[in-house]
């Protein structure tokens, strides 16, 4: 294994594409393939989960994602160091952000805060929460936002707003009956086909604390599909192949429709929170209370 190999793997794994990989680092296609197959060889693991039109990383590959990132992370820090390379010049903010805040709230806060803070150029990845915190804990991210806690010792949380998460069942006679006459009862979920999010998912983590804590054994559910992809998970829903757990407000449009119907989790509170987290040092502070302070306008404004 050389850092040739795991830049050649970063930079597939970013781009989604081995075309435009070879490209951009004037190789040949069966150079970087080459690369790829000697990681694989050498780990003993598949890395990529290939179909005819798209390249995405298996979760063997988003492991040793995190670990490729931090050495050639160390490796830049080192040229730096020795004046082989230039210093960046601390222009960019780099944020990651699991899929709720992501797609919910990022898009918002960008439309409106985007010139005062965050510096020239501000670069954002979506991913779930436990690489969320794991980006930042490595140093290979400004500030990020996460709908669960991982514990890290040098990473620092700030609470920012309440997240609802709640049933999301099709709109079907079967439902609209449960939704009538079963009104804070949801053991009937163990009977259907459940769809769970990814490991590593906050939605995943809060999801199995709350019905733990409803009364239904996590164990026991009939999981015929585990998916990354919420906007996936929903279509599934409306077309009647299974429930999920889901933050409330990234069905808010499908129940509007009335394509899917939401059931509240017993015992759920106020909900989960959605929280800004960062290394706890004084160069994040300002760039992490700028973030915190405009996603607190953002939601006061809804």
């Amino acid at each position: 294994m050389n850092l040739r190999q795991l830049e050649t793997f970063v930079k597939v794994a970013e781009n989604g594409s081995f075309s435009k990989t070879a490209g951009e680092l004037f190789m040949t296609q069966p150079t970087i393939s080459a690369h790829i197959n000697a990681l694989e060889q050498e780990l003993n693991v598949r890395l990529f989960v290939r179909n005819t039109r798209e390249v995405n990383l298996s979760e063997n590959g988003k492991e040793l994602y995190l670990y490729a990132r931090r050495l050639l992370e160390l490796e830049k820090q080192m040229k730096e160091h020795f004046g082989v390379v230039k210093k960046a010049d601390g222009n960019q903010t780099i944020v990651v952000a699991s899929s709720i805040p992501a797609g919910c709230l990022l898009p918002e806060i960008l439309l409106h805060f985007s010139g005062k803070c965050f510096g020239k150029q501000l670069k954002i990845l979506e991913m779930n929460s436990s690489q969320v915190v794991n980006y930042i804990s490595c140093s290979l991210a400004d500030v990020g936002f996460t709908g669960t806690i991982w514990k890290q010792r040098d990473c620092k949380y700030v609470p920012l707003y309440k997240d609802q998460l709640v049933i999301a069942a099709p709109n079907q006679e079967k439902y609209r009956m449960l939704k009538e006459h079963a009104a804070g009862n949801i053991s009937w979920i163990l009977n259907e086909r459940f769809i769970m999010r990814e490991r590593g998912s906050g939605t995943r983590r809060e999801g199995e604390r709350i019905l733990k804590n409803a009364g239904i054994d996590v164990r026991k559910l009939r999981i015929t599909l585990y998916m990354e992809d919420r906007s996936a998970i929903k279509t599934l829903i409306c077309r009647g192949k299974g429930i999920s757990v889901m933050s409330k407000q990234t069905v808010e449009e499908e129940v509007d429709e009335g394509s899917i119907l939401i059931f509240p989790i017993p015992k759920a509170g106020e909900g989960r929170d959605i929280s800004l987290v960062y290394k706890e040092d004084m160069q994040m502070e300002e760039k992490a209370g700028c973030f915190g302070e405009a996603v607190r306008k953002v939601w006061a404004d809804r």
